[in-house]
Formats: C-alpha cells, sequence, structure tokens
C-alpha cells in the first residue's frame, strides 16, 4: 500500500547526465553542463577506471547500471551516444572499441587534436545491438601503439522498447482503453463520489486494477515490479512503485490518500486517473480513463454551483460521454454558465478554468472570467476559443469554475467533461531556433550564440528545458554539449558560450531540446546549422586507387601504397603547412603524415601524400577516412572534409532464408499460411547465411510488398551465427502474412557495415490463399435450426478467424427483404479480443420489420492488411436464416440517456419520464411522435409524475444555500423550479398521492428516526414529518391514498390521516423498490423487490393490514415492478438476469420470461396495456415490448 507523504504536481523520474568537460577560457554565456565529475575528465584515471557515460540513459536502476528506454534508443538517428573521458597516457591512435553483449561495436581512433583540445571521445552505438528485455553487457577497450590492451569494467545495461500496458486497442478514445478507471473502496464515495472531512482524515483508499485489461497483449506489458504507479487526484501525483509481490498477483493496488494530498486542492470537481512509467523511463501510452469526484470539506460549504454546458456538444453514447466536434466548429465554442437561481450577487466574479489533455497526453489550461451584471439572466454566453480545442482533437477538457465574492469563500461548481473529437494534432514539439545566422549559417565568432526554444504548447513556468547540441567537425570528428534552463511564461533563450560552437568552424551542428526529461514528451524536431562560410571549406583529398563510385582500395588490383592527392585551394599558398591524417577501422591501420611547408613551388598544385600498403592492409574488411590539416599563416589550424573509402575485395551475398517454406526456384518460395498460425507456430524464421561476414557488422532483414502491418520492422542484429549454426536468425510474429494471403511478398537484407551498406538480392514468397472452412465462422447463435425467434435478444456472431487480432476492421450486413449494416468498418475492440469473438446486437426494431418466415442472410467481411479496403478484404462464408415471430417481443429501443433506472408513464400515455442514473439526467418522451427532450440535473436519484398536471417531482442531493431541494420539471417549458426545501437531509425516495396533491419525499439521513416528509404540491409547504426507518428507497400509497407504504431495510405502512406508523416487517436485507397494485386488481397487494435475497415479497394490505402472502424466489436482484392495466399480470425486472419475469397475479406465481435486456431496472404498462417500457441501465436505452 503506498501512502502520500511526497506528493508532486508532476512526473520526473528519469536521471539524465550533465555535459561536456569544461573550458578553460572565460566564458562568454552559459557554459555546457557538467557530465562527468572533475577528476573523471582530467586524465589522470587509469583506463581500466574510466565511467562510461551515455546521455540518454536513465539511472538508477535495480539490478543494473542504467537502463535504455524507447526514446532512449531512437532520439538519435545515427545511434545511441556514448561518452568516454580521458585517461591516464592518452596518445595519438590509440584504438578504442566497444563490446556490446561480446560483439564489437563502434571504434574510434584517437587524434591528437582530440587530446590537445581536452575534447571527450564520442561514440554512436547502433540501438539494435542492444537485446530487448534482457541484461546487455557494454565494455570499454583500448589498443595502444605498442600493441598492449586495457579495458574498463564490464557494464549491464537494462534495455526496454516497450511500454507498460502497451497499446491502446481503441485509439479514438481519449484515453487508453487497455487501463481500468480506478475506484474507491469506500461503498459511499465509489456510489456517490463525494470525499468529506470524514474521509481524508481516515485516509481514501483508492484502488488501481490490474494491468493490461486485455490479458492476451503480451507479458511485456503487463505489471513488473519497479513500475511507477502514478494517480493524478486534480493533477497532485502520488507515486506508487509496484512490489515484486504485487507484480506476481493480480489483485488491484491499493494507494491511500490522505490530508497531504486533499490539502493542495480547493473544494470543487477534480479527475481522478493514472498512468504508469516502467523503471526503465517508458510510460503508458495515455490516461486511465477518468473518474469525477467533488472535494466537499471545512465547515460551512456550500454546495456545488451547477455545470456549465457547452452549446456546440453532444452525446455519445459509445464513450458515454459527452464530447465536442472540433471540425463542426466554425469559430469560437460556447459555453453556458447559469446565472439565475444560482445564488449570485451583482458583481460577483466568475472564473472558469477549463484544463485540458491532448491525445498525446500533453496537458494544458486557460481560465476565462465573466462578471457578473444582472442575476435575472438565464444563463451567460462565454466563448470558448478554438484555437484552445483545436489542438487537443482525440483529447478531452474538464471546465470547473468558482464565483468569487469579496468578504466570503470562494463558491466552486461541479465539472463539465467534454471529450474533443477530430483529427488528433500532432504535439511534436518544433526545432529550437539559432538566432544570429548569416546565409543560413553561423558565424564562427558569434559570442554568445543564442539558440531560442519557441514557446510550446502546454507550457508550465516551472518546465526543465534541456538543449542538447551534438557537433560534427569539418573532419568528421563529432562532439556533444548540453544546456539547461527554466521554461518561463514565453520564449525560452539560451545564450552560451561559443567555445563548443567555434571549434565546429567549417562542419555542423544539430540541436534538439527535451522538456522535464523527456517524459511524457518525446524530444523535439532537429536543427541542423552549419558554422563558419560554407564557401571555405578546404575540399577533401582524393586517391589514385580509391575513386568513384565505391571509393574500394581492392587489394587484389591495387598492389601498391595508397597514393593521396591535396587538391588545389586558394588558401594553400607559401608559408602554410599541410599534414595528412588516415584514421582506419583496426588497431595498426592509423597513420598521419609530418607537417609538410608549403612554398611557392607547390602553390596551385596538387601535393602528393602516400599512405604505406601495410597500414591500409591492416584495415582489411574495414574502412579508412582520409582527411589532411591546415596551419594558415595566421589563425587557428582548420581541417579539410574527409573522404571515406573502403578496403578489401567486393563482398557477395547469398539470398535468405523463410521458414517454414517450400522450395520453387532459387530465387521463389511458397507459404502455406496454415502453416503459421493455430495450432502450430504463429511465427516466422528468417536465416541469413552468416559465418563468412564480419561480427562487427549488422543485419537488417526488410520485408516488402504492402505498407503498414505488410511491412513489421525488423530490428538489425549483429552478423553473428547461431550457435552451432552457419546463419543469423530472425524470430517474427506471423501476424504480417495477412496482408499477404493469395499474394507475395519479398524477403532482403542489408549488410551494414562502417564501410558502408550491402544489399542481398530479393527472396520472393507466394502465399496461398486461406481454405474457405477456416472462414466459415458465423452464426447467430440464438437461432435454433436456422430459425431466428424475433421475441428475443439476437446477436451475429463471428468466432476468431486466422491473424485475429484487435484493431481489424469488420463490416456485418444483414440481407433479407429490408436490408441493414450491422457493423462498418468498426476494429475489433479489447474485450472481443479477449473473447476470441465479436459480438453485435440486431436491433430488434430490425427483425420485428420483417414478415414470418422471412430469410435473413448474414454477410460478413474483415480486413487483414490494415488497408481497410474492400478490394482486399477477406469475406466469411454467408449463413442464412428465417424469422419466426412471437408474443413478449421487444418491438424497439429509445435512446435516451446513459444509464436509465426509473420511468414513469403519464395518465393519456403520452408522455414518458425516464431518469437516467449514471448521467444524472432526465429525458422526456413523447411516446406519439417519439419526440425526445434530455435535460441535466446532477444527483438526482428518483421521480414521480403528478397525476393531472404536466409536473415531474425529482428527488436529489442538491441543494441551494444551507437547504436541500427537492426539484420540479415542468414539462410545458422544460424549465426547472424549486418549490420544496429542506435542511435536514438529502433526498432519495419520492412519490405523489392519487390526487396530486401531497408529495412524499423519504430522506437519507442514517441514524435518524425520521423516515420521510409531506408537502403540499400546490404551495410547495411542510407539512408534516413521519417517524419511522430513516432511507427508504421506495414509497407509494394505496389506490385509496389512505396508507403510505416505504420499504428499504424494512417494509413499513403508515395512516396518512394520523401519521401513525401501523406496521413494520424486516426486510432482511436491502429492498429497491414496491408497487402497490390498483382499483381493478384481482387482489389487494404489496408487492416488494428485495434485491438483496434475491426474492420478490407479496404482502396483502386490505382493511388496513401488510400481511405477508409469499416469496417469489430465485430472481436475479429482482427491482422495478409494473401490472398491467386490464389482465392479472405484473412484471418485475431482474437486473443481475438481463430479463423481465411475468407473474400471474391470480395464482401469485411466475409464469413466463422476457429475454433481451441490459441490466432491467425500472419499468412500467402503458395505459392503454399496449406495451411494457423497461430502462436498460446498462446501456442507454427504453426497451418498447409489446405485451
Amino acid at each position: 500500500m503506498t501512502f502520500d507523504q511526497d506528493t508532486d504536481a508532476i512526473s520526473d523520474d528519469n536521471t539524465l547526465p550533465a555535459l561536456i568537460a569544461p573550458s578553460h577560457h572565460r566564458p562568454g554565456g552559459l557554459m555546457p553542463n557538467e557530465l562527468f565529475p572533475d577528476d573523471a575528465t582530467s586524465g589522470i584515471r587509469p583506463f581500466s577506471d574510466l565511467v562510461v557515460l551515455f546521455p540518454t540513459e536513465t539511472k538508477p536502476v535495480s539490478g543494473h547500471d542504467a537502463a535504455f528506454n524507447a526514446a532512449a534508443l531512437t532520439v538519435n538517428t545515427n545511434g545511441v551516444i556514448c561518452l568516454l573521458p580521458g585517461y591516464l597516457n592518452k596518445a595519438e591512435h590509440d584504438f578504442i572499441w566497444i563490446e556490446i553483449n561480446g560483439v564489437r561495436g563502434p571504434i574510434h581512433t584517437v587524434t591528437q587534436e582530440e587530446i590537445d583540445l581536452d575534447q571527450l571521445t564520442l561514440l554512436f552505438m547502433d540501438a539494435g545491438r542492444f537485446i530487448d528485455q534482457a541484461n546487455n553487457t557494454v565494455q570499454v577497450f583500448v589498443e595502444h601503439l605498442s600493441g598492449t590492451t586495457d579495458s574498463t569494467r564490464q557494464f549491464n545495461y537494462l534495455a526496454d522498447r516497450e511500454p507498460p500496458v502497451g497499446r491502446d486497442p481503441i485509439v479514438s478514445t481519449p484515453y487508453n482503453d487497455n487501463m481500468s478507471p480506478v475506484r474507491f473502496t469506500n461503498p459511499q464515495i465509489e456510489d456517490f463520489r463525494v470525499i468529506t472531512d470524514a474521509d481524508i482524515s481516515a485516509g481514501v483508499k483508492i484502488q488501481i486494477g490490474n494491468y493490461p485489461l486485455d490479458r492476451a497483449e503480451p507479458q511485456v506489458h503487463h505489471r513488473k515490479e519497479d513500475d511507477v504507479i502514478h494517480l493524478s487526484i486534480g493533477g497532485v501525483i502520488i507515486k506508487h512503485t509496484v512490489t515484486s509481490f504485487e507484480a506476481s498477483g493480480n489483485n488491484p493496488i491499493t494507494i491511500t490518500a490522505y490530508f497531504g494530498t486533499w490539502n493542495q486542492l480547493p473544494n470543487g470537481a477534480h479527475l481522478v486517473e493514472w498512468f504508469v512509467v516502467d523503471k526503465a523511463g517508458n510510460k503508458s501510452p495515455g490516461f486511465s480513463p477518468s473518474r469525477m469526484i467533488e472535494l466537499r470539506v471545512g465547515s460551512g460549504v456550500e454546495p456545488l454551483l451547477s455545470p456549465v454546458h457547452v452549446t456546440e456538444s453532444d452525446y455519445d453514447p459509445d464513450s458515454e460521454q459527452d464530447f465536442i466536434n472540433v471540425p463542426d466548429l466554425d469559430g469560437d465554442a460556447t459555453i453556458e454558465l447559469p446565472i439565475r437561481g444560482q445564488g449570485y450577487s451583482v458583481n460577483d466574479k466568475v472564473i472558469l478554468t477549463v484544463s485540458g489533455l491532448s491525445a498525446d497526453g500533453v496537458r494544458t489550461e486557460i481560465t476565462l472570467e465573466y462578471d457578473v451584471q444582472s442575476i435575472n439572466v438565464i444563463r451567460a454566453l462565454i466563448p470558448l476559443p478554438l484555437s484552445f480545442l483545436r489542438p487537443l482533437a482525440g483529447g478531452r477538457i474538464l471546465i470547473t469554475y468558482k464565483r468569487v465574492r469579496p468578504g466570503t469563500p470562494d463558491r466552486h461548481s461541479e465539472g463539465a467533461l467534454y471529450n474533443i473529437f477530430g483529427d488528433p494534432v500532432s504535439q511534436r514539439l518544433p526545432p529550437p531556433e539559432v538566432q544570429d545566422l548569416v546565409n543560413g549559417a553561423l558565424p564562427e565568432d558569434t559570442n554568445p550564440v543564442r539558440i531560442v526554444v519557441p514557446h510550446y504548447f502546454g507550457q508550465n513556468p516551472n518546465d526543465r528545458v534541456d538543449l542538447i547540441v551534438l557537433g560534427h567537425s569539418a573532419n568528421g570528428t563529432s562532439t556533444y554539449a548540453e544546456y539547461t534552463e527554466m521554461a518561463g511564461n514565453g520564449d525560452v533563450e539560451f545564450l552560451l558560450d561559443n567555445a563548443f560552437f567555434t571549434a565546429l568552424s567549417g562542419g555542423y551542428f544539430e540541436a534538439h531540446y527535451l522538456i522535464n526529461r523527456g517524459n511524457p514528451r518525446p524530444a523535439s524536431e532537429k536543427a541542423s546549422v552549419p558554422v563558419g562560410d560554407a564557401l571555405e571549406d578546404l575540399p577533401a583529398p582524393t586517391t589514385l586507387q580509391a575513386v568513384a563510385p565505391d571509393f574500394t582500395f581492392n587489394p587484389l588490383i591495387h598492389k601498391a601504397n595508397l597514393n593521396v592527392r591535396v587538391r588545389p585551394h586558394p588558401a594553400i599558398v607559401a608559408g602554410t603547412e599541410l599534414r595528412l591524417i588516415f584514421v582506419g577501422s583496426a588497431p595498426g591501420g592509423s597513420f598521419t603524415s609530418p607537417w609538410f611547408a608549403v612554398d611557392i613551388n607547390w602553390e596551385d598544385a596538387e601535393i602528393p601524400f602516400t599512405v604505406p600498403r601495410n597500414i591500409v592492409l591492416n584495415n582489411d574488411d574495414g574502412t579508412a577516412r582520409l582527411y589532411y590539416g591546415f596551419k594558415p599563416i595566421s589563425g587557428p589550424n582548420r581541417f579539410s572534409l574527409d573522404l571515406l573509402i573502403k578496403i578489401g575485395t567486393p563482398r557477395t551475398l547469398l539470398l535468405p532464408q523463410v521458414v517454414p517454406t517450400t522450395f520453387i526456384s532459387d530465387t521463389r518460395v511458397e507459404l502455406n499460411p496454415t502453416h503459421v498460425i493455430a495450432p502450430q507456430p504463429q511465427t516466422i524464421e528468417i536465416r541469413v547465411i552468416s559465418d563468412k561476414l564480419p561480427r562487427d557488422a549488422d543485419i537488417k532483414v526488410n520485408i516488402k510488398g504492402k505498407s503498414g502491418i505488410g511491412n513489421p520492422n525488423i530490428p538489425a542484429k549483429p552478423a553473428v551465427p547461431e550457435a552451432g549454426e552457419n546463419y543469423t536468425r530472425f524470430e517474427l510474429s506471423s501476424d504480417f502474412v495477412a496482408a499477404y494471403l493469395d499474394g507475395e511478398f519479398t524477403v532482403s537484407y542489408q549488410l551494414i557495415e562502417s564501410s558502408g551498406t550491402t544489399i542481398s538480392g530479393d527472396l520472393t514468397v507466394e502465399v496461398l490463399a486461406l481454405p474457405s472452412s477456416l472462414l466459415d465462422l458465423v452464426t447467430i447463435p440464438e437461432a435454433s435450426g436456422g430459425t431466428i425467434n424475433t421475441a428475443v435478444a439476437n446477436n451475429v456472431r463471428i468466432d476468431k478467424w486466422p491473424f485475429f487480432r484487435a484493431g481489424q476492421p469488420v463490416w456485418i450486413q444483414l440481407l433479407s427483404t429490408t436490408n441493414r449494416d450491422l457493423r462498418l468498418a468498426v476494429g475489433v475492440t479489447s474485450a472481443e479480443f479477449n473473447a476470441g469473438r465479436t459480438l453485435d446486437l440486431i436491433p430488434a426494431s430490425y427483425l420485428s420489420g420483417l414478415e414470418n418466415n422471412s430469410e435473413v442472410a448474414v454477410k460478413a467481411w474483415v480486413s487483414l492488411d490494415g488497408s481497410n479496403s474492400l478490394d482486399t478484404a477477406k469475406y466469411f462464408k454467408v449463413p442464412t436464416y428465417v424469422t419466426r415471430k412471437g408474443s413478449g417481443e421487444i418491438i424497439r429501443h429509445i435512446t435516451v440517456g446513459n444509464g436509465p433506472n426509473q420511468i414513469a408513464i403519464s395518465r393519456d400515455g403520452n408522455t414518458v419520464c425516464v431518469l437516467n442514473a449514471r448521467a444524472y439526467s432526465v429525458s422526456v418522451i413523447n411516446f406519439a411522435s417519439g419526440a425526445i427532450r434530455t435535460l441535466a440535473y446532477n444527483y438526482v436519484y428518483r421521480l414521480a409524475l403528478h397525476p393531472t398536471e404536466p409536473r415531474l417531482f425529482l428527488s436529489a442531493n442538491t441543494g441551494l444555500g444551507a437547504n436541500y431541494q427537492a426539484p420540479v420539471l415542468n414539462l410545458s417549458t422544460f424549465t426547472f423550479s424549486y418549490p420544496f426545501a429542506f435542511s435536514y437531509s438529502a433526498a432519495y425516495a419520492i412519490g405523489i398521492n392519487p390526487t396530486g396533491s401531497r408529495m412524499f419525499i423519504g430522506l437519507l439521513a442514517s441514524g435518524s428516526s425520521l423516515a420521510f416528509s409531506v408537502f403540499d404540491t400546490t404551495s410547495g409547504q411542510y407539512v408534516t414529518n413521519f417517524g419511522g426507518t430513516a432511507g427508504p428507497r421506495s414509497i407509494v400509497t394505496n389506490p385509496q391514498g389512505t396508507a403510505i407504504f416505504t420499504t428499504g431495510y424494512n417494509t413499513e405502512r403508515y395512516t396518512l390521516s394520523s401519521g401513525v406508523r401501523t406496521h413494520t416487517v424486516v426486510n432482511g436485507a436491502v429492498a429497491q423498490e414496491l408497487a402497490h397494485t390498483g382499483f381493478d386488481a384481482p387482489l389487494e397487494r404489496l408487492y416488494v423487490s428485495v434485491s438483496g435475497l434475491n426474492k420478490l415479497d407479496i404482502y396483502n394490505t386490505e382493511n388496513d393490514s401488510l400481511t405477508f402472502i409469499k416469496s417469489l424466489t430465485g430472481l436475479s436482484d429482482p427491482r422495478g415492478i409494473a401490472f398491467h392495466p386490464t389482465r392479472p399480470l405484473a412484471y418485475v425486472s431482474e437486473l443481475a438476469g438481463n430479463r423481465v419475469r411475468v407473474i400471474d397475479m391470480n395464482s401469485e406465481t411466475l409464469i413466463g420470461t422476457i429475454n433481451g435486456f441490459d441490466q432491467p431496472n425500472g419499468l412500467a404498462c402503458t395505459p392503454d396495456g399496449q406495451y411494457l417500457l423497461v430502462c436498460n441501465s446498462g446501456n442507454t436505452t427504453v426497451a418498447v415490448v409489446s405485451i
């Protein structure tokens, strides 16, 4: 369990080093950060004691010297940068190399200039040499001219390219669907989402579910030891490091938030969400789904103000969230701020905060202000800038506000959460901007050097900004420096000392920057800038043997020395000096000539140099760089551009091999896809014969034919044969084969050496088509003998097909007398992938609209190649069915708000009112026309419809000032009024007597002896209180209006005229609903749904009694009850059973079942007895059942 003694506003886990060895002159600007301790750069340490430094490494990491995450391995296109300080007895032509996992990698030959300038040694390591999810050994060696060899100790580095949690299976949502929302262990907080003083005193326990939710994701994405969970509560971060015990199990992890966290947050609405950073520094893609909570602490806290509404928003049933579609906006959006009836005074100030989270996980925020000039306006309209919303496409915003009034505490609002739809805008950071350029180059005497990081999206004044500069001198030598500044509020300006840049004269540098060490934002784009006047570059030397186009010295052809020529140049005049520098790729393969003094005889002439043959051949199968040093008459020494030559005979590469395939010809093989899908191993092996290849070379395999899934990125590997074999093995998932069914692809490889790259020929792989028997997978599972019973819910199921994976788009069409598109290019969801099938509900309205005995064919197809093209899609076998109609059929669904659970119908049957529990809203339906109006009202629980007037009474946990309210919705004007106020408790159960003159309101106050209050519905005046069991869940009267019945923990009867409680029956568990029969019923009965015991209790209420008759048992969480208006039938919903049971009111027995619901809750019969309306609380619909 983690506590919150150390909370942070941002996550900052990676540890990056400082930078380059210090300069020894008076600085003209900011100096580079220090990289090594002073004694490490002084050159007094022996080579064996040297510390190797990778600037992008993460440390500390338990069990390793450091780690590389995905960004660290890819941020530099030249490779992973390795830095080495000076060492004791460092000398020209020392040959340095690095071994990674025992295989030689980068090499470096020490130059005299490097020693004179006290430069760090910089090497670029191929990221492909690091084995993922494994410990990698790194050791540095040096061979001196004397032939002696020294080495550093062996360092251990973890390479981890895979993020925790893994991919987001549904990229259209603004959160990662492989992460679960948090859960509060306190059921009161979990249900009502309110945090109080008592909660923060005891500590709020918050559970983080195991990840990823899709357990079929590769194990590398699963919860691991040393993962750091970042729990964000309103932006305040609590970190928890996963223990080995937690990593080994599947139980949720509990994090406790105490006062230290909550004290950093104001009262009001806050989002709770989480993400993960693994020990290598990889961050999970995106955040978890968020949960909104209300913080309500301190004395005299006023209820939250009503949330704002964005005029242009709409409701998305898939994500169960409101959304704003940016492409639909012609200009700024509009925030509607409620004013009238919210307790404002003139001159109050309202400060709105709009907090955004982009699709890339970047947070940003703006504040807007509004001065209250009138309290009579219904709402104020405040522009929400389009420029703020556009970068947030694919993300979401939370809008809250507070009322500021001098002399009184600020009053906060509820939150309004909106997903932002549209094409996500990449928030990749732009390159830094180098100032003071002349013709695109930086003059070498510029001091200080000015580099500006432009103000960026989501900038926080406290952000750390690291500027990384990689220099490349004219002779190809690379140098490195880092600088650090605080972001501030505008552009970030770096004023840098020019010593680092002056040394690059004739070369160039690359610059990029990191925000907060690159977590979670990746590095910026790079700026590349030449230094000095490009026209002054000294050209590279030429050779007589190694000439264009391949610049190869072939010992079989070239039998003597290497003859080098320095071409004439205006700067090479009498009085200047030259020397040739030949840097080879092997020990003993480097050479530096003495300085040659140029006199008048060599002006405007080629100057010859000779490299001895034995030195050249020491680099056999390698490379060498040639350049020359130039000592002018005045000014600093300079270097020419370099020439890279190859030494050795041309290389011939064999074609790769693919297993399992069948030989066709030397360049063509055949692949049967059934050999690479379950139950066979779902892998393909590519072999490259490598026993004759240099071990310090890399092999990069390429598959070509189609983009996307058909072009997998196969990491390069060293050209080292497998143990006991003559080839290097590349094993990859066979998923890519799906793109080539009944087609072909080619396989080739590159041999990457320091001398250049050689490409093999192509091997063509023909892929057979899938057998049709493997695509006979489409069914309607509820059908029997090819017959569809239209009275029940029916689905189209497609079982797991070959190459099945999440995200593959699926199409389904129903073909009959009327056709229906059931699924249009909808990707396989994470839940479907886990279940090994897709499942699509056939709308009941579609089936009910077909004639009896209609033929229905199900046509389905899937895109396996990632193109979403119908031309390349694979079609399943088409099954055919016949419809059969029956009674108790769901004929249609009415879409309302999220989580409908209560329903009432007017006496004329024209108006249906639905309470939506998860959306906190009320939907009003014109049953004849189908028109629907949905109005939001937070924390609304129950409803009661006036029998004769267009008024809907609601119970809610909201109020005005110190009072709680029972709002009333006028169904003609769709406006709320607040005639009923009470100070003692929030309301829950609500009821109306048969004449509509009295409203009964049940109170939530636990431990009280007060059961409910009575109000006059005309005047709004309080009438009386009834003593009894507090907190009733439901309240009704008998049809005469003389008796009142409540239920919850107890079922009780009261006499309205006397106010006396006459009966109390202990339910034994919580009962959720009760209903009384009407005047025309055969028996005078009270039905009670005892949900906690899965039964329905029936009571006789004749003669002022409450006598138990019987229990109907075996129900699955019974809820709503309704009586047929003309037949002796009753109906009870089973929330957990997804069905409605039919009861014979004469025999008082269960006689039937209606299936096809999603967590049915409230239900009601239309007055004409034609229909039963059932609330599907598991989705957003009300089912209409023909009865």
